[in-house]
């Protein structure tokens, strides 16, 4: 039995299929539809399919470089959270002296001893460096200066860092969105050119190979470099 519902599928939309080869496949073709369609058949092809192979090519660089941005900042959190738990620990002598375990000055900074600093994670990182920065301004008059603005500071950037990467992770959801998007549009245009083509040389599939490598169209190899945009 004849499947017809086979003309329907979408074939460009593999996972298997890179964004980079895609990109590579359509160029190609592109090429091919330039200098191989002496008689301007498919003429009308070229400019969607080039707009669409440029916009996925420029979501994609948009993407990476947000990307790059956001590990920066991520960078820059963690140095900061690492900061603070090693000063949280550091100053812990300082606060026993002046206090002495059981006062309740002692308790303000460490309700639950240092381990709750040690075991911090960015989650937590925060409310632990407001409750430490409170309580060294707080309890300020018994304590260096030196000691209070250090804790503030690390506060104040971190909750600054913090945020900035949040917001950066949010962007690169919808960057990848948006990249999808223009995936989408390049995997439809390409299936119209496939079809298009395909209609105007019914019964001869040998020619399909003069408009599309179908050597990218091959299931990556493991161990073998894909291709990027």
């Amino acid at each position: 039995m004849i499947n017809l519902t086979n003309f329907f599928d979408l074939v460009f939309d593999d996972k298997n299929l890179s964004d980079g080869r895609l990109v590579q496949f359509a160029q190609h073709s592109l090429e091919a539809l330039k200098h191989n369609d002496p008689k301007g058949y498919f003429a009308d092809l070229i400019e969607p399919t080039a707009e669409a192979v440029d916009a996925l090519m420029a979501a994609q660089t948009d993407k990476d470089s947000l990307k790059s941005v956001t590990e920066g900042a991520t960078l820059s959190v963690d140095m900061l959270m690492a900061d603070f738990k090693a000063k949280a620990l550091q100053r812990e002598g300082l606060i026993r002296d002046t206090f002495g375990t059981a006062s309740a000055m002692y308790q303000e900074f460490y309700p639950h001893g240092t381990n709750e600093y040690t075991r911090c994670t960015k989650t937590t990182a925060l409310l632990l460096m407001e409750r430490m920065a409170l309580a060294y301004q707080r309890n300020s008059p018994q304590l260096p200066p030196a000691r209070v603005e250090e804790f503030t500071q690390l506060y104040n950037a971190f909750k600054s860092a913090r945020t900035a990467q949040l917001e950066k992770k949010t962007g690169i959801g919808k960057k990848q969105e948006t990249k999808n998007a223009h995936r989408a549009r390049l995997e439809h245009q390409l299936q119209y050119n496939l079809l298009t083509i395909a209609r105007q040389y019914i019964g001869q599939p040998e020619l399909c190979t003069v408009f599309f490598n179908l050597t990218l169209l091959k299931p990556y190899r493991s161990g073998k470099k894909d291709v990027k945009i």
